[in-house]
């Protein structure tokens, strides 16, 4: 007699499988310059020099001797993540050498010359959040020197009778580090 047992050996295996949604709320970006949003408004005109009283030259106007500041309030309400900016002062525009940039500071923070008419600076996460405006002032002035070359050229730039136009640029982005 013969006898065969047949054995067999099943294994059972659970499997389960799971599928989620990951979430994650994305940081606004929100700046505006001087109530202009940058964001989606990246070209406008900043006519609102604030000259020092000068008794002999007419309101609103720049002269020899004459000096005005310049206002960029830069706005990060709304935004949630700290920013860094760079300001370019396009200076070859201004054909006389006595009209010239003498000073860019800040209301908060400080401003970092980088090269001729380049300035940076930050503003930190707890200012951004905090809904903290930062003010550049730019300083513009006239220096009045009397030689015969630079009262031709004074001459001939108050002659021409026209607005002088010095490009700025403001680039703000998110600070990175």
């Amino acid at each position: 007699v013969v006898l065969g047992v047949g054995l067999t050996i099943a294994y059972a295996r659970y499997a389960s499988n799971a599928t989620s949604t990951m979430a994650a709320q994305v940081a606004p970006w929100k700046v505006s310059i001087n109530n202009n949003d940058i964001v989606t408004t990246n070209t406008f005109t900043l006519e609102d020099i604030e000259w020092k009283d000068n008794e002999y030259v007419a309101d609103g106007y720049i002269a020899p001797g004459r000096e005005g500041t310049l206002t960029l309030e830069i706005d990060p309400s709304g935004s949630k993540v700290a920013m860094q900016y760079k300001l370019e002062i396009d200076e070859t525009k201004i054909t006389n050498e006595n009209i010239r940039i003498s000073n860019v500071s800040a209301s908060t923070g400080s401003v970092t010359p980088v090269s001729d008419g380049v300035y940076t600076g930050t503003i930190p996460l707890e200012e951004v959040v905090a809904n903290t405006k930062t003010v550049l002032t730019v300083t513009i002035e006239w220096v009045n020197t009397d030689t015969d070359t630079t009262n031709n050229n004074d001459t001939n730039t108050g002659s021409a009778s026209e607005n002088i136009q010095i490009p700025i640029k403001l680039t703000a982005s998110q600070l990175v580090e």
